[in-house]
């Protein structure tokens, strides 16, 4: 899992990112 993925996951769908 990458930095730059993480902040961009959680930026745009934050929701997504905690099921992920």
């Amino acid at each position: 899992m990458s930095g730059k993925h993480f902040s961009f996951c959680c930026s745009f769908h934050f929701l997504v990112c905690l099921f992920f």
